[in-house]
C-alpha cells in the first residue's frame, strides 16, 4: 500500500505517526536506533569511538542526518 502512494506519509496522520515510529525505533546500520541512543542502550565501540562518535543526544543528529550535518574527528562522514 505504502510503496504505491507514498504520498500518504504526508497526507495520512496514522501513516505519517507510523512512520515515525517505526523510523525511531529501527537501526539503519550501521547506525543504532533513536531508541537505543535514548535509553543507553547503544554502547559504541572502539572503532565508534575513535571516530568521536559517542552515546549522547548529538548521536542521534548522525542517525536523522548522518553525513549532512555529522562528521568524524577528521571530517569525514560518519
Amino acid at each position: 500500500m505504502l510503496l504505491e502512494n507514498p504520498d500518504l506519509v504526508q497526507t495520512d496522520g496514522f501513516t505519517a505517526f507510523s512512520s515515525a515510529l517505526w523510523f525511531y525505533m529501527t537501526p539503519q546500520a550501521p547506525k543504532p536506533s533513536m531508541h537505543e541512543i535514548a535509553n543507553r542502550l547503544y554502547k559504541p565501540s572502539q572503532h565508534d569511538v575513535s571516530q568521536g562518535l559517542s552515546s549522547d543526544f548529538g548521536a542521534t543528529t548522525m542517525v536523522i542526518n548522518g553525513g549532512l550535518e555529522c562528521t568524524t574527528k577528521d571530517g569525514l562522514e560518519s
